[in-house]
């Protein structure tokens, strides 16, 4: 069974992955894939038993279980076609902010103390540099 996966990239079109053996699938369940080399969230459209071009195909690696109910697709996909926004990304704006995958964290090449006194000099020879380095030493923002 092939699955057509939406996923959050200014793509349009659904991408093909193929449904490992054994996996309960639906539309509106939410799947991680591969993409490239990077592992992405993405939500399951369509289900068909063939795919539509020849070749491999990716598995899904993971199922999360179901996030968008399949009433509500129709309406998510004209508001993708109404916005010239591609359908994983839409898809994605719809979900609750905690069902979305969290930021990657930032992790600092120096130690804590040493970022701080380096932001003591910086603010007048690089403003936007400050900003960021600031920003990042604050910590994240929930």
């Amino acid at each position: 069974m092939i699955a057509k996966v939406a996923l959050p990239v200014p793509k349009v079109a659904p991408f093909d992955y193929e449904v490992p053996e054994g996996m309960r699938l639906g539309v509106g369940h939410r799947v991680r894939v591969r993409l490239g080399k990077r592992s992405l969230f993405g939500i399951v459209v369509a289900l068909r038993e063939e795919p539509e071009h020849p070749g491999p195909l990716q598995p899904i690696l993971e199922d999360m279980g179901l996030v968008v109910p399949y009433w509500e697709l129709p309406l998510l996909e004209e508001l993708s076609r109404r916005y010239f926004v591609s359908l994983g990304m839409t898809l994605e704006r719809s979900l609750p902010r905690r069902a979305r995958p969290r930021p990657r964290r930032l992790v600092l090449g120096v130690p804590l103390p040493e970022a701080r006194r380096a932001l003591e000099g910086l603010a007048e020879r690089a403003p936007a540099q400050a900003k960021v380095l600031e920003r990042a030493l604050v910590g994240p923002v929930e």
